[in-house]
């Protein structure tokens, strides 16, 4: 049995592309049934950044595999050529578990694409599109996905700004549920940077916004407390932590502005983070007594170390995928000895009748010795049948003999 992966993912086309091969329920088990004839088994994988097919056949031939994808997308040739990639064997199994791994995802080290893959092959178990070979692949695959979360730290440490500014912010407080904090912006950067507040823990904090229906909007679907600019200052009383995210010429919060609140506040410590372009706070409130900002740049510094941390990690996580590969490979020549294996049960089973039959008709002169010599007649004339016929190369020809001659030597005999 085969693997080979048929696919398109944002390393060989954009995404313009992959949302024109989106393939629903109803176009999947077309599409199974275009390729049953060559292929028995199949499983889907669709994300926002790639559409990879998975099969399995014993006598698949490639190029029918191209023609069937190319006239059921009615494409052609050379656009198939240009964005599809096609593996086969032990490159698709490495293919599949770099996938798992995220080593081929936008973000290296990002942990989505695992239950992204797990659900694409139980959707396919339900749909009876998978058997024994897909299912040995898949379960080696989440295998090495969780291996590689929990024996590498290749996902650990953010690596986008929002993620980041909530990371800076653990290093200011031992626990963000004790504190009060507050999202400026309710664009796509203030909505990633409120969603990894509240799961960091943060509780109900502040979503201030230029369009005030815009947080309330928000604050359905995200425990916030929404508000308008204009309630700017009387948050700042109150906040220990604000983030600002949102599109200005000039700089949001002022030195005047902080230098006023502080009082009120008790000049307690304010930590100010800012995620915008061109800059929302003013950098100078950091000369201010109790006041501290960080800006974009402190952030991607962040982002660079875990980066850097993430990509050194990459010769574990392939050391990971190496010996799951071998594991796979030896689980697979074992399947190749099951038709042996089968046949030898087979022999036993029909000696056993024959010899049943001979002691029917020869008597009581079929003695245990006369079983034993039929016995071994069969057995040698299967042995010699081994080394005569079968189409052996000098080493593999040497091996069987020496387990011969071993067992030859060998005063005892295993159990039936």
């Amino acid at each position: 049995m085969m693997y080979y992966v048929l696919g398109i993912s944002h390393k060989s086309t954009d995404l313009s592309h992959l949302s024109r091969f989106y393939f629903d329920e109803e176009k999947q088990e077309k599409f199974r049934h275009l390729v049953r004839t060559q292929f028995e088994e199949m499983v889907m994988v669709q994300t926002c950044n790639r559409f990879e097919c998975y099969l399995a056949g014993k006598d698949a031939q490639p190029g029918f595999l191209r023609q069937a994808v190319i006239r059921f997308l009615d494409i052609s040739d050379v656009e198939f050529d240009s964005i599809f990639y096609f593996k086969s064997g032990r490159e698709c199994v490495r293919h599949l578990l770099e996938v798992v791994s995220s080593l081929d995802s936008v973000i290296l080290g990002e942990s989505q694409i695992l239950s992204q893959v797990r659900e694409a092959w139980l959707n396919s178990q339900a749909r009876g599109q998978v058997q024994k070979y897909l299912n040995r692949l898949f379960s080696t695959a989440i295998r090495v996905g969780k291996r590689v979360r929990t024996e590498t730290s290749i996902s650990r440490g953010a690596v986008s700004v929002s993620q980041a500014s909530v990371q800076l912010a653990r290093n200011f407080f031992a626990d963000l549920g004790e504190i009060e904090a507050a999202v400026l912006g309710a664009g796509e950067m203030g909505t990633l940077a409120l969603r990894h507040l509240l799961a960091a823990g943060v509780r109900r904090p502040w979503l201030l916004n230029r369009t005030p229906e815009r947080a309330v909007e928000m604050s359905c679907t995200l425990s916030c407390r929404p508000g308008g600019l204009e309630q700017l200052e009387d948050v700042l009383r109150e906040v220990d932590l604000l983030f600002s995210a949102v599109g200005v010429r000039e700089p949001l919060l002022s030195v005047e502005m902080i230098e006023k609140i502080m009082p009120a506040r008790r000049y307690r410590t304010l930590f100010l983070i800012d995620i915008s372009l061109p800059f929302s706070i003013d950098p100078k409130i950091n000369d201010l007594a109790g006041a501290f900002v960080y800006d974009i740049e402190d952030l991607k510094q962040v982002v660079d170390q875990n980066l850097a941390e993430r990509q050194s990690q990459r010769s574990d996580v392939l050391n990971i995928i190496s010996e799951e590969i071998s594991d796979l490979e030896s689980w697979h020549s074992q399947q190749s000895l099951i038709p042996g294996i089968q046949a030898i049960h087979k022999i036993r089973s029909g000696q056993g009748d024959f010899l049943l039959k001979r002691l029917s008709q020869e008597g009581t002169s079929f003695t245990p010795g006369r079983a034993l010599e039929l016995m071994g007649a069969r057995l040698s004339h299967v042995m010699m049948r081994i080394l005569k016929e079968s189409d052996l190369d000098e080493t593999a020809r040497a091996r069987v003999l020496k387990i011969l001659q071993e067992e030859a030597a060998d005063p005892n005999q295993p159990e039936a």
